[in-house]
């Protein structure tokens, strides 16, 4: 059956640094302690309540400890806003169907948008910045870490 986890972060909405101006990066660390199946959904930060249209994501990465042991590895993952579960619009995803999580050690996504100069638009104040399992580990891993941080642009005049 499928669960929503939520990390420590996830309760506060502030910036543990300041990248430029304009610009505050977010974090949240999520330590699992049961292997993953279908539909698990992790929310590792929410953003600040700031109304729609007014934050844009710009950047992120993500780094993961080994989800899925199995030789033959099945494990696929959302990560996107509020859920990042059956969206049929894909600028709401920061990577769709990411195999990460699936080799040994530590892995890690990272991108930077620069959809017309400007990032990715939040769709609506308070948004959480979630992992969604799409597809179940083959061998689920029963503990581990995984981070994110994302780096959010503020269109305030």
């Amino acid at each position: 059956m499928a669960t929503t986890y939520s990390s420590a972060q996830v309760a506060t909405t502030y910036p543990t640094k300041l990248v430029q101006s304009g610009v505050a990066r977010y974090y949240g660390t999520f330590t699992w302690a049961n292997a993953f199946v279908i539909d698990d959904i992790v929310k590792l930060i929410q953003l600040p309540p700031i109304p729609a249209g007014l934050l844009r994501v710009v950047g992120y990465y993500f780094e993961t400890t080994r989800i899925d042991s199995n030789g033959a590895p099945a494990l696929t993952v959302d990560i996107g806003y509020g859920g990042a579960a059956a969206s049929t619009t894909n600028n709401l995803l920061l990577s769709a169907n990411a195999t990460i999580g699936r080799a040994a050690g530590l892995t890690q996504l990272n991108n930077l948008f620069n959809t017309g100069g400007y990032g990715m638009l939040v769709p609506a104040a308070g948004t959480t910045i979630d992992v969604h399992i799409l597809a179940a580990p083959a061998t689920g891993v029963t503990s581990g870490t995984m981070k994110i941080g994302v780096d959010v642009a503020f269109d305030i005049i």
